[in-house]
């Protein structure tokens, strides 16, 4: 729950961070995908 929670973090980071609609839908897909592996 802690890496989650880590990993929401930096998902949030990076998304504010990116101003290309294009960009923060590949790190949104990025994220979704590797929220699936973990479970």
């Amino acid at each position: 729950m802690q890496f989650s929670f880590r990993s929401l973090e930096w998902f949030l980071f990076f998304y504010k961070l990116s101003l290309n609609g294009f960009e923060k839908l590949l790190i949104l897909s990025y994220y979704t995908k590797t929220l699936r592996k973990c479970g």
